[in-house]
């Protein structure tokens, strides 16, 4: 009797372990990862471009952009509204026709990412969270002794960033 009842209870643990496996389910996560894609850059300042010697300064340092990409693959255009080649951009003179020549570069450290206008820059990795951190220069002609009438000088640089 004993042994039909210890029989008994060890078909009964096999059941249930049987009834377990059964039981079993499996759960399908799904998680979504908006992309990132965005460049922002600081609002630059009015500055002087003639230097204490009365001329040209030879660049300035215009603003810091940040590009933030959650793509493995991405680049960055530069255009300008005055831009008269694809290195050479204009600042324009408020309120009359004189344009003042300078080159621009797009610098990531001491590297060039780009420096023509409309000319797309390497493909660039993802970047961080924070993003990437690159500073826009403006080169004038130092050597230029024109002088250049009073006034402030302008130009719209459009910065875009898009994937490969």
């Amino acid at each position: 009797m004993k042994r039909g009842f210890l029989l008994s209870v060890f078909a009964m643990l096999i059941c249930l372990s049987i009834h377990a496996a059964d039981g079993t389910t499996s759960l399908n996560v799904n998680a979504l990862v908006s992309p990132i894609l965005s460049v922002a850059m600081d609002d630059p300042e009015t500055f002087n471009i003639i230097g204490s010697d009365r001329r040209l300064i030879a660049s300035k340092i215009v603003g810091n952009t940040i590009v933030k990409s959650s793509y493995n693959s991405w680049k960055i255009t530069i255009d300008s509204n005055y831009n008269s080649s694809s290195t050479l951009g204009r600042l324009k003179l408020d309120g009359g026709d004189t344009y003042l020549p300078y080159r621009f570069a797009l610098m990531d450290g001491s590297t060039t990412v780009v420096s023509s206008f409309n000319v797309p820059s390497a493909s660039q990795p993802r970047t961080s969270m924070d993003g990437v951190s690159m500073i826009l220069y403006l080169y004038f002609d130092h050597s230029d002794e024109t002088v250049w009438p009073r006034g402030v000088y302008r130009d719209t640089l459009l910065l875009s960033v898009t994937t490969d």
